[in-house]
């Protein structure tokens, strides 16, 4: 861990140095691609590019394209890759405490960091990928006045990516959560997201402070939002950040675990309330398979009811489930439970390249080739209305 801090503390220094004296300073690294921080290879402009010109509500991929049985693979969850300006930026907004500085980043610097990212999505045979903050980078947890400037300069960032690559990517935004603050605090950035910038759905942190102290997701709390997405017919994105329990200390990588506890603890409230009978058209995509398993026999619930084709045949325009796992055995038993028609494909790359999800999938024995269809095309697109290839 303090040799990856290290390699980090370099690039920070090497990548300022280059923007100081205006020529390359390092090459790309591999450990630093992987972490998903790039080096300037050029020297900085002073353009700063509208994120909203041009802006389009719908993404169209590129004729050209690896395809799965000749449908075009579109992936739910991918993560934003920038280059270290971005974080840095970030860093001084929360030690300066001043929310009113404007971050500029040229459209090449980001088409440089963005590079590898699409060479993983070509290696990975993904035709098309929804790209959304990184949930450890959203910093939910800081002061609403921090939080709302980096939603704003987070959702900019996505509507630039997409506008250098529409044939390759869409964008779901952040909204400036605040666990202490009603979610309506959310809803002029949620607008701005979709009519402004083009972005086809946003991200919700059932537990932006880290510490478990919001309000479950059938709560009221979370109507305005649920308003909200069902009016734009804009998705929500489920995804949890980072873990403030003391408990998770010793674990490398804790803020996984919140992702199983929030994760599989919004799937149950989901359906054990009336969440969807007071928002017939809201649809929400859980991610990583849901977080965890069931355990029960035939249902997510103890007593059996209701049963797993009740839940699956209930909620089928409403509850989904992406494809972020990497075990073979676990995505196999994720599919069988939660069923073909809620799984829609999604595979982290942006924030990681671990196993090959196309692949995975395609050997799994118990689906049909029309019942992969659906899982890497069929359902994306039944979720994400707005994106169209």
């Amino acid at each position: 861990m303090k040799a990856v801090q290290f390699f980090f503390y370099l690039h920070s220094v090497f990548d300022w140095l280059g923007t100081v004296v205006g020529s390359p300073i390092i090459a790309r690294s591999p450990l630093l691609l992987a972490c998903g921080i790039h080096s300037s290879s050029a020297p900085t402009a002073h353009l700063t590019a509208d994120p909203t010109v041009p802006c389009k509500p719908k993404y169209c991929a590129s004729e050209e394209s690896t395809m799965y049985q000749g449908q075009k693979v579109i992936d739910v969850h991918g993560h934003m890759t920038t280059p270290a300006k971005f974080r840095g930026f970030a860093m001084n907004l929360m030690t300066i405490r001043s929310p009113r500085n404007r971050f500029e980043m040229s459209d090449e610097e980001l088409d440089r960091a963005l590079g590898p990212h699409l060479d993983a999505l070509d290696t990975r045979n993904i035709d098309f990928q929804l790209l959304s903050p990184r949930p450890v980078a959203m910093f939910q947890w800081e002061s609403p006045h921090i939080q709302g400037q980096w939603a704003t300069v987070t959702n900019d960032v996505l509507a630039q990516s997409t506008r250098l690559h529409p044939d390759r990517f869409g964008a779901v935004g952040q909204l400036p959560q605040n666990s202490k603050a009603d979610t309506s605090a959310c809803l002029d950035e949620f607008d701005r997201c979709v009519k402004e910038l083009g972005h086809v759905g946003v991200l919700i942190n059932p537990d932006p402070s880290g510490e478990r102290d919001t309000p479950g997701v059938d709560d009221r709390y979370w109507y305005p939002l649920y308003e909200k997405a069902q009016e734009l017919d804009a998705p929500l994105l489920l995804h949890p950040s980072v873990s403030k329990d003391p408990r998770v200390r010793a674990i490398p990588h804790n803020y996984q675990i919140n992702n199983v506890w929030e994760e599989y603890l919004a799937t149950l409230l989901y359906i054990a309330t009336d969440v969807f009978k007071d928002f017939p058209r809201l649809k929400v995509v859980i991610c990583h398979g849901g977080g965890a398993l069931s355990r029960h026999v035939d249902s997510d619930i103890r007593d059996g009811h209701p049963a797993r084709r009740e839940i699956q045949e209930r909620f089928r325009d409403n509850l989904f489930f992406d494809t972020c796992v990497y075990d073979f055995d676990f995505m196999r038993t994720m599919v069988a439970h939660k069923g073909v028609d809620a799984a829609v494909f999604g595979t982290e790359i942006g924030a990681a390249l671990r196993t090959d999800v196309v692949d995975l999938i395609d050997r799994l024995p118990d689906l049909s080739t029309e019942d992969k269809i659906k899982i890497f095309n069929t359902n994306p697109l039944r979720v994400y209305t707005r994106v169209e290839v």
